[in-house]
């Protein structure tokens, strides 16, 4: 059956794991594996003893849709140099490709070279055809590497203006990441539309979470916009446990 299957192959790889010599060409073939768990299984085990294997047998399981796979890919891709895979897995056409060589760049080797790699190729990328998803993980890999290689923030003009054509986006969840970014990039230019969003039938909820980045915005408000977001806050404290607004 193929659970039997399955088991058999695993009871191999916990054999061959015992024996690096002879087990890691064997390894290295069941990264092909038809089961997803033996190829997870193979890459464990191949970081484990090491093994330097060709970064492009690990492109098909940095695609995949199985989170537990691709993040066993990706943990083994750290494991190996990165010179002999960063520029082909950067300017791969694949968005998921772009984001886990990205994120296992900024683990491998946090420089900041590195990191205005990433973020400039992201950056690129996310003026493209780009799923919600891998949007999302776009955003999310960005703060990755501006936390770890230490880029400074006044060199990033091109990422503070697409943070602020972006926004807002449909969807809930890319708005927060956008307006963390914005904030935190000082993209000032984005107030005239957080006020928009701020006076919109959004979500509560998704506008108490701009309002309390927006403190954070350093620029000279006007006595208009101040006196919107003073309005939005006082309307907030009247909803659903907005009594608390004040303590925050």
């Amino acid at each position: 059956s193929p659970n039997e299957a399955v088991r058999g192959k695993t009871a191999q790889l916990l054999g061959l794991q015992k024996d690096s010599d002879e087990g890691a060409e064997r390894l290295v073939e069941m990264l092909s594996d038809s089961d997803g768990l033996v190829r997870r299984f193979a890459c464990e085990s191949l970081r484990r003893l090491g093994v330097q294997c060709d970064p492009q047998k690990l492109v098909p399981l940095l695609e995949s849709n199985d989170r537990m796979l691709v993040f066993a890919a990706r943990r083994l891709l750290e494991s190996i140099s990165s010179e002999s895979w960063k520029e082909p897995f950067l300017q791969s056409n694949s968005n998921k490709l772009i984001i886990q060589s990205s994120l296992a760049l900024m683990i491998a080797d946090p420089t900041p070279a590195n990191g205005q790699r990433v973020i400039g190729r992201i950056t690129q990328a996310m003026g493209g055809f780009v799923s919600d998803r891998d949007f999302l993980d776009m955003l999310r890999t960005i703060q990755v590497a501006l936390h770890r290689s230490g880029v400074r923030t006044n060199e990033m003009q091109e990422l503070r203006n697409r943070m602020v054509e972006e926004f807002p986006a449909g969807e809930p969840l890319i708005n927060r990441e956008l307006i963390r970014l914005a904030v935190y990039l000082q993209a000032t230019e984005i107030s005239d539309r957080a006020i928009a969003y701020l006076q919109s039938d959004a979500p509560m909820s998704e506008r108490v979470h701009l309002a309390m980045h927006l403190k954070f915005l350093q620029r000279k408000w006007s006595s208009t916009e101040m006196f919107a977001i003073m309005k939005f806050f006082e309307e907030a404290t009247k909803s659903d446990g907005g009594s608390s607004y004040p303590l925050y």
